[in-house]
């Protein structure tokens, strides 16, 4: 079984002994609001959604059969846990940017070259550390009660086997850890006052953690002594359903956010040069990964379809339609959606340039235009962006990259990847797979009960692929609008800066 506690959604899945999925259960990811006004998750409600999912399973399948549990979740969210092992304040979720001066602090008192010398990321308002800061300053009772500072994957694994654990994956989303040296950094922590007892003990991604206890099974129906395998951060951990070992390919993971993950050759080192990717452990201990996001990828999409759906331009079987029906309705358009372009910053920009104050975009809007022109002007600003980061990797990696792994929420929009395809020059290839993350933390599972290497389970356990080719004509007419995006890009960050102040 494996667990996935994502931003949209929350999932419970059992795999077969071949990782593929036999039976799930799923709830809307929940956020609550707080007497401040901002939004957060509740401990207690997460934990709550866990056991629900796993009662729901228990009705349709026979937990005495599962062999092995594996919990992977979104990172930066902080738990903060008492002596007693209980929450003391609601989660801040990831997403959330009211640490943007704690993120300052960090700069300051460390140097931001310094910090991702040492980290791999920028001293960005999302990260723990930060948050932590924030708490420090906001609610300093809750900081001083404070013993151990969890993310969302470490939470659910504690609820579990009652270990304090992390793995580097997820410790490479606190702002705290040294990648290279893969520990806590006395360098990071001590000129911001904090201690490293602060932070759980980080093992391997796929150690077997411990086993389900008694009081765990009482309330999940789990056996007591099912073997817990640690799991890790989501997109690394569906980087391994993907099996992108190669260095022509990035795996591209497509739901709320879209992070594409270019992964190392085995024990190369860390980049030192910096053009705006993030770095991060593999699950496999040898190999690192170059991380470059859209911040905001699947809810720009999302949004696209609330604000502009409208029955005057589609029926209402279309609005009332599948993603991929409704954003094929404008298949037939020209590339370029008729001088239309869309920034997709709705939560701020991603790589290769991370900036909080950035804002999303329509350019060249007319009366003209109508909702299909919109929705894939939405499309095509997230391609146009996630050729930005390719690009990236490219000069990081010193090789072209030619194929694109994608498995996700958006992967089932056809045109989607095949706009991907077009302007990126790329073979997209699609994963014929729903839950890429959990499939992945199942391999972890598989590696870990089988004794085999990680990336023998991954190429062994494959799922099929549908392939979506680059069309020359419409790549060549792409290659214009990707020059205007670039040039609107540093056009509109002032401006989005001034509109950020008010």
């Amino acid at each position: 079984m494996a667990i996935d506690i994502g931003t949209t959604n929350w999932k419970a899945v059992v795999f077969s002994e071949q990782c593929r999925p036999v039976y799930s259960a799923k709830r809307p990811a929940v956020t609550i609001p707080g007497q401040d006004g901002l939004q957060y998750y509740d401990p207690q409600g997460v934990w709550q959604a866990v056991v629900d999912m796993i009662g729901e399973i228990a009705a349709n399948h026979d937990l005495n059969a599962l062999t092995a549990v594996s919990v992977t979740s979104m990172g930066e969210a902080v738990v903060p846990l008492d002596e007693a092992g209980e929450p003391v304040f609601p989660i801040i979720p990831w997403f959330d940017a009211r640490s943007v001066e704690q993120a300052q602090q960090v700069r300051c008192a460390v140097g931001d070259d310094r910090v991702f010398s040492i980290t791999g990321a920028e001293a960005g308002a999302i990260f723990s550390v930060p948050k932590m800061l924030w708490m420090r300053q906001h609610h300093p009772d809750v900081f001083g009660k404070a013993r151990k500072w969890l993310q969302m994957t470490d939470y659910i694994n504690y609820r579990l086997c009652g270990r304090i654990v992390t793995d580097p994956s997820m410790a490479c989303r606190t702002l705290a850890f040294d990648l290279a040296g893969c520990r806590w950094s006395p360098e990071i922590l001590e000129p911001l006052g904090l201690g490293r007892e602060l932070f759980p003990e980080v093992l391997a991604s796929g150690t077997v953690l411990g086993s389900v206890s008694g009081a765990a099974a009482k309330q999940t129906g789990l056996p007591k002594g099912l073997t817990v395998v640690l799991g890790g951060h989501d997109h690394p951990v569906a980087s391994i359903a993907g099996c992108a070992f190669q260095n022509n390919e990035v795996f591209d993971s497509s739901g709320t956010a879209e992070p594409f993950l270019h992964v190392s050759r085995r024990g190369e080192k860390l980049p030192a040069q910096r053009l705006g990717q993030r770095c991060t452990r593999h699950p496999s201990p040898d190999r690192f990964i170059n991380w470059g996001g859209i911040v905001s990828s699947g809810v720009c999409v999302d949004w696209a379809v609330r604000r502009f759906v409208s029955h005057h331009d589609f029926t209402a079987a279309q609005a009332a339609g599948s993603y991929d029906e409704l954003f094929g309705a404008a298949h037939g358009l020209e590339p370029g959606s008729d001088g239309l372009m869309f920034h997709p910053a709705l939560r701020g920009s991603g790589a290769p340039k991370w900036d909080a104050r950035s804002k999303g975009a329509l350019l060249g809007l007319t009366s003209e235009h109508t909702d299909m022109h919109i929705l894939r002007a939405v499309l095509e600003g997230l391609c146009y962006q996630a050729k930005r980061i390719l690009l990236m990797h490219e000069q990081l990696a010193g090789c072209p990259i030619d194929t694109i792994k994608c498995m996700g929420g958006g992967a089932r929009i056809s045109l989607w990847q095949q706009i991907k395809a077009d302007v990126t020059g790329c073979a997209v290839r699609v994963g014929q797979v729903n839950e890429a993350t959990p499939m992945g933390a199942a391999m972890l599972c598989a590696s870990a009960l089988y004794g085999e290497p990680l990336e023998k389970i991954a190429r062994e356990m494959q799922p099929e692929y549908k392939t979506f080719e680059p069309d020359p004509q419409r790549t060549r007419q792409y290659e214009e609008y990707f020059r205007i995006y670039l040039l609107s890009c540093e056009a509109l960050e002032e401006t989005n800066h001034l509109l950020d102040r008010r």
